[in-house]
């Protein structure tokens, strides 16, 4: 076994690059990743075989993407199979995420190099405010998408096919959501179906008018008919497409 007590690094800079790494225009790359500004406090580190846990006080940097973590903190375990986040709590430029736990299961590291379908995720979040600008960093899909939410619920699956329960999501000026709901196809949003069980959905029509249609990069949103109301109308959408069809 190997232990230290406290373990810090300041200013620093990490860099790795795969040979014939495919590039990525907007995203994180981590077939070539250049990570500076790196701050670095963790206590009571145990290395025991394979395992490694420790108190993660503090984690910021920035990433040549333009992806900044401010601050990072939680209880961390990490060995071949998994990486399990205890009390975590994560400030992004954009985003807020505070979570009891956020765990990732993978094969090997390797799985990193196809994140959306590679990873499982397991997560219970608290209240969150969550930027899908900063999502977009994981997805070139995504890319152009600025979309502002408060997010509280459970999270379970690949990024490609996951289930949330006990849902609940603020957005807007008046939107508010409660229930569950499965997602299969992300990140290609045209072909991404949606399985909706709301329990509460109270929204307007100037809230779904700001949000944003792909490609995203163009910046164009939903436009609804004048004689659309929320009380019926979108319960029965199961994928995307459908719901672009007929609201813009």
């Amino acid at each position: 076994n190997i232990t230290c007590n406290n373990f810090e690094i300041s200013k620093s800079r990490f860099c790795y690059k795969k040979y014939n790494a495919k590039p990525t225009l907007h995203s994180v790359n981590f077939e070539d990743l250049q990570i500076f500004d790196i701050d670095f406090i963790a206590r009571n580190i145990v290395n025991n075989d394979d395992t490694i846990t420790f108190n993660l006080k503090n984690l910021s940097f920035k990433e040549k993407s333009g992806f900044i973590v401010n601050k990072f903190s939680s209880k961390v375990l990490i060995n071949d199979n998994n990486i399990k986040l205890n009390n975590l709590k994560i400030h992004t430029a954009n985003s807020s995420i505070i979570a009891n736990y956020l765990y990732f299961k993978y094969n090997d590291f390797e799985c990193f190099n196809d994140f959306v379908n590679e990873i499982n995720i397991d997560a219970k979040l608290f209240q969150s405010d969550i930027n899908f600008s900063d999502i977009a960093y994981f997805s070139e899909d995504l890319y152009g998408l600025n979309l502002k939410l408060t997010f509280t619920g459970l999270l379970k699956g690949k990024v490609n096919d996951f289930k949330a329960k006990k849902v609940e999501i603020l957005f807007g000026n008046s939107t508010k959501i409660k229930g569950n709901f499965n997602i299969t196809g992300l990140p290609d949003i045209n072909e991404t179906f949606m399985f909706l069980d709301f329990k509460r959905l109270v929204t307007n029509k100037s809230d779904i008018e700001k949000i944003q249609i792909p490609p995203f990069d163009k910046n164009e949103h939903i436009k609804l008919s004048s004689n659309f109301t929320t009380k019926n109308s979108l319960e029965k959408y199961s994928s995307w497409n459908s719901m672009f069809r007929e609201l813009k």
